[in-house]
């Protein structure tokens, strides 16, 4: 996995360096320079191996949605080292500075065998998530929430080896394929017409075969966030990316508490419809 410099990264991505908020924004909106936490997080023993920015036009790009994903260094060792991994736990910056995101910081799982990160959600593991009204005080306990996000990387991992001893029948993986086509398209007033959910449930690779819950929760996320025939357009956005992961990671884990017809029900009951914030998710992803 390579490591991006913090330049190698401002050149990807823009706004990282950004010093000031769009002019749009109110007096009353405190900036907080994602440089600030990035070079802070370098110091404390992380590195990046990721950054993306959101598709904006003009100056736009200097203000807009932006993640930097970290991996600390004792993981990076253990990479270097040879030795085989499945996975191991990330950090996931998400801030903008026109108002539209605000600062989070989640923990994830990053899946060697598909190069496809998922989210844990908050909830199941520790997140950082604040408005921007900060000063170094707050930054630097900002930090310190970080580093305990990653000491609690057990929770992630344990519930993993939950899932993996789930086996699930043919109706418990029918309604998780149904569940994923709901909340990848939750913003469209319904999902492509074509789209068939059953096709989610196709592993990519040999691997992947069998109906456990870990291994059909990652063919659904892997086959949803890249898309194929007949499964739509891969998402885009690491906006939708984010919340598709960690909706999608909610309801496997109701897999574990619920069976049959009750999984389905209570499938149901988790989705809710919501609409769209004007600067919120962008589901536009259509059926190829």
């Amino acid at each position: 996995m390579k490591i991006l410099t913090l330049d190698e990264a401002i050149e990807k991505v823009p706004a990282i360096m950004t010093e000031t908020p769009s002019p749009r924004a109110s007096a009353r909106y405190s900036f907080f320079s994602t440089r600030n936490v990035v070079e802070k997080a370098l110091s404390s023993g992380w590195h990046i191996v990721e950054a993306k920015g959101a598709r904006v036009r003009g100056s736009g790009s200097k203000y807009g949605a932006h993640s930097v994903r970290f991996i600390h260094e004792s993981q990076r060792q253990t990479l270097d080292s040879g030795a085989t991994l499945e996975g191991f736990p990330t950090i996931n910056l998400i801030n903008s500075h026109d108002l539209t995101k605000k600062l989070t910081m989640a923990i994830g799982y990053y899946r060697l065998v598909c190069s496809n990160g998922l989210i844990a959600p908050s909830g199941m593991a520790n997140s950082v998530n604040s408005r921007h009204n900060f000063n170094e005080e707050k930054s630097d306990a900002l930090l310190n929430s970080i580093d305990q996000v990653f000491e609690q990387y057990s929770v992630v991992t344990n519930q993993i080896n939950d899932f993996k001893q789930r086996e699930l029948s043919d109706l418990e993986c029918d309604a998780l394929s149904k569940f994923a086509k709901r909340i990848r398209f939750r913003f469209r007033p319904s999902a492509p017409t074509k789209l068939d959910h059953n096709l989610f449930l196709r592993p990519r690779r040999p691997l992947d075969n069998g109906k456990d819950l870990w291994r059909v929760f990652n063919v659904i996320q892997e086959n949803v966030t890249h898309g194929g025939e007949g499964m739509g357009k891969g998402i885009t956005r690491f906006q939708d990316d984010l919340r598709f992961n960690t909706e999608m990671w909610t309801g496997a884990a109701k897999a574990l508490s619920f069976r049959g017809s009750d999984l389905e029900d209570e499938l149901n009951r988790l989705f809710v419809k919501k609409s769209r914030d004007k600067n919120g998710s962008f589901d536009v992803a259509s059926n190829n």
